[in-house]
């Protein structure tokens, strides 16, 4: 689970520029960088947890006459992800600074991801100075290992005090290794039983994916401003397309789950990215609680419906047709 966490107002920026500049790491600018510019990035608050909101911010002085232009989104990294465009203020005597709101998907010590600043000189030279954001250290939700704690259990006291039957010792364990022999027996039997897979059809599926969230859009859901409810609506759309289409592609399945397992299925990396961007999307608003705008989702329902339209499942093989086989191979060779 996540906690929610405000989002930091842009009066906040010259705060976290200015009020938190000792908790910042100044980095010195590459080769790369214009001698008349020096970078500085931070993060508040420093310690998060899975999931919780932050904001990523970098702070560049220049000389006067010189203009600074932060990109819209910071570049993609692993297991990060930026929740929106930053926001910029302009102080005085060149000094510039830029706030992301972002989230981390993953504990530990994250590769920090980098931002493309353009900085555009007085004669009319612009470059590009690419410095990397400061990221805090991201904490488990899950609780701390207790499996290095070592605990040594006494031994049962024998409160009758009564020698033991040795004879009824091997009797109970005989019993016992038939019991698991018959339990293994019918586990084996059971796993090896012909599967039978419910009859697919894609373009039904496809009809009544398409059909919910054309019923999602027009609910008024956008222009009243419920957000959870669109984006639930439109993701269940999508997992339950997926869920029809493959039985290993389940609605049951966490977000991270059913994406490895689409793309563990050969389906194209392509397909694969851009329903890790619908579902992604959809969860920050139900679970983080993340606001949306009217734009924004207009352009989550539209990807989500053409992606559910243009996606084509691969060709998977009956299981009963590949026992079919390999009973009719052991019967020649037999």
């Amino acid at each position: 689970m996540t906690r929610r966490v405000s989002v930091v107002p842009l009066l906040a920026v010259p705060v976290l520029v200015a009020g938190f500049v000792a908790n910042l790491t100044a980095q010195q600018a590459p080769d790369s960088t214009p001698a008349r510019a020096e970078v500085a990035s931070g993060s508040l608050p420093d310690t998060v947890t899975v999931g919780d909101r932050f904001t990523a911010v970098v702070r560049v002085r220049t000389a006067a006459g010189v203009r600074v232009a932060f990109p819209p989104r910071p570049d993609s990294a692993a297991d990060v992800q930026a929740l929106g465009a930053p926001r910029v203020r302009t102080g005085a005597a060149g000094e510039y600074a830029a706030a992301y709101p972002m989230v981390a998907w993953r504990p530990g010590a994250l590769a920090a991801p980098t931002v493309a600043i353009r900085v555009m000189l007085a004669d009319g030279r612009s470059e590009v100075l690419r410095a990397p954001l400061r990221l805090p250290f991201v904490r488990s939700v899950l609780p701390q290992d207790t499996s290095r704690i070592k605990i040594r259990p006494r031994g049962p006291r024998d409160v009758l005090d009564l020698a033991p039957d040795w004879r009824l010792l091997a009797l109970v364990a005989a019993a016992a290794l038939l019991l698991l022999a018959l339990l293994v027996w019918a586990v084996v039997r059971w796993l090896r039983r012909p599967k039978r897979r419910k009859p697919v059809s894609v373009p039904d599926a496809r009809a009544r994916a398409l059909a919910e969230l054309d019923r999602a859009r027009q609910m008024g859901l956008v222009e009243a401003g419920r957000w959870k409810e669109f984006y639930a609506l439109t993701s269940g759309a999508v997992r339950e397309f997926l869920d029809v289409v493959s039985a290993r592609w389940g609605a049951d399945l966490t977000t991270e789950e059913v994406v490895q397992t689409v793309a563990a299925d050969e389906v194209p990396a392509e397909e694969v990215d851009r329903l890790l961007v619908v579902l992604r999307e959809a969860d920050l608003v139900k679970f983080a609680r993340v606001p949306s705008s009217a734009p924004e989702a207009e352009r989550h329902w539209t990807e989500a419906r053409a992606w559910v339209a243009g996606f084509q499942p691969p060709v998977v093989e009956d299981d009963e047709d590949v026992e079919a086989e390999a009973e009719e191979t052991a019967e020649v060779v037999g």
